[in-house]
């Protein structure tokens, strides 16, 4: 019996050697190749969304008339033309009655986003005519986008209905002219005129 006892005890002993040393570390690779294999059939997967998607925009844009695609690479030129841009800026002036005192731009910068945790892109409210909101503190992280931009600094005299003509004329131009920045002051030699001061920003997918 106590042979038998011995036998059994051994025979345990040895089972859970078994386990612990062949039986558990086979599992733990089954698992961990499944896991693999799923990832990889997700990759497939989202390769597989990305083509279509990607052969849906190839299909939208050679659909697009000339004059469609025109208007497309005007909103968003490759590169941005400071001597158009200022020179557009300076005709909505003179049209409006307004006096251009100056238009100076800066140096195009790339654009960078913010992902939040979950790798979105923290929503955009303000309108392109608009004033830009204060720009306010929030954890992400910085991507680089495929933008650029670069801003213009406006000064103009003129009347408060004069500059409101001129606005509405920004927010209708034929790319973005986002207003980022206004401020304003009463002439000492006329209280009817007003000497504006804005900073206003236009894109492009290349920096010059």
């Amino acid at each position: 019996m106590r042979f038998q006892a011995g036998t059994q005890i051994v025979l345990i002993v040895i089972s859970v050697v078994i386990v612990f040393t062949v039986v558990k570390p086979k599992f733990s690779e089954i698992a961990y190749q499944q896991n693999e294999m799923v990832t990889y059939r997700t990759a497939l997967d989202n390769i597989g969304r990305y083509n279509q998607r990607l052969q849906a925009l190839l299909n939208q844009a050679k659909a697009m008339s000339a004059l469609e695609r025109e208007n497309l690479f005007r909103y968003l030129p490759e590169e941005i033309d400071a001597v158009v841009v200022g020179r557009d800026i300076s005709n909505m002036a003179d049209s409006n009655g307004l006096l251009l005192l100056e238009v100076e731009p800066a140096t195009p910068v790339r654009v960078t986003t913010t992902l939040n945790e979950q790798g979105v892109v923290a929503e955009q409210t303000a309108d392109a005519g608009m004033v830009a909101p204060p720009a306010e503190t929030t954890e992400g992280t910085a991507q680089k986008s495929g933008m650029y931009a670069q801003k213009f600094k406006v000064s103009v005299v003129g009347t408060y209905d004069q500059m409101k003509s001129f606005l509405k004329d920004l927010e209708r131009n034929a790319y973005p002219l986002r207003l980022l920045e206004f401020e304003f002051a009463i002439e000492e030699t006329d209280n009817s005129l007003l000497e504006y001061n804005l900073v206003v920003e236009t894109y492009s997918l290349k920096g010059n």
